[in-house]
């Protein structure tokens, strides 16, 4: 599976999809009703009681090793047939077979992400961070705003203190993104130096409020059932 389509990339959907509902948007309930009780549960929670299921796709193909030359293809089908005919004769052999061996097939909707549109999941949860820190800091304002400089001091020490408080452990964390480093000379977690070619910010602050309005894109795609959607 690609890592854009893998279960962690479902996971950061799973996640739009919480904030899009805590942020009060309108959420597509007929898409999601597959998703079962997702508002009450974790992600690992729902991936193991309903959401591992929904993301398979049970597709009807040709055998690897069918042979070309043959007159008939698996399961197998003859190649006079036109496919509504047969469709019928597939439709008829399987009722009987399913009644003979007492099988009732049940449905599964199947879901996906948008279909061409590729992400990585870096880049998202780098957003939804933003995002996060983003409400954590407007809870705290008294004047109902944070401005771009709060907010990039915020995603950074978040990177940084966690970077630190696992760098001699096992646990992989993802590094601060580049894009968030320019204007930064020293750590505040551990005041080493950094090796940085400006020492302007501007560059940053740009990035985090791009950080921002991205995440804020796919939370919104979330609440309408078309993850990521466009939104860059």
């Amino acid at each position: 599976m690609k890592r854009s389509q893998s279960k962690e990339a479902i996971r950061l959907w799973f996640e739009c999809l919480k904030r899009a509902d805590a942020k009060g948007l309108r959420i597509n309930r007929t898409y999601y009703k597959g998703w079962g009780d997702w508002k009450a549960l974790r992600f690992e929670k729902w991936w193991m009681d309903v959401g591992q299921t929904l993301f398979v796709r049970n597709a009807v193909m040709l055998a690897k090793d069918a042979d070309a030359n043959m007159k008939s293809l698996l399961v197998s089908v003859p190649l006079s047939h036109t496919p509504t005919q047969a469709a019928n004769e597939l439709r008829k052999l399987l009722l009987v077979h399913y009644k003979g061996i007492g099988h009732r097939p049940k449905l599964e909707r199947s879901y996906e992400l948008t279909e061409g549109k590729e992400l990585k999941v870096a880049n998202v949860r780098a957003y939804l961070h933003t995002y996060d820190i983003h409400e954590q800091l407007l809870k705290g304002s008294s004047e109902g705003k944070v401005s771009s400089t709060e907010l990039l001091v915020g995603v950074r020490l978040f990177y940084l203190k966690r970077t630190e408080k696992w760098k001699d452990k096992k646990r992989k964390v993802d590094a601060i993104p580049t894009a968030l480093l320019n204007g930064l000379a020293v750590n505040p977690i551990n005041g080493k130096r950094l090796a940085m070619e400006s020492s302007d910010s501007s560059g940053s602050l740009r990035a985090i409020r791009r950080y921002l309005t991205l995440a804020e894109r796919l939370i919104a795609n979330a609440a309408k059932g078309d993850w990521p959607g466009q939104y860059q």
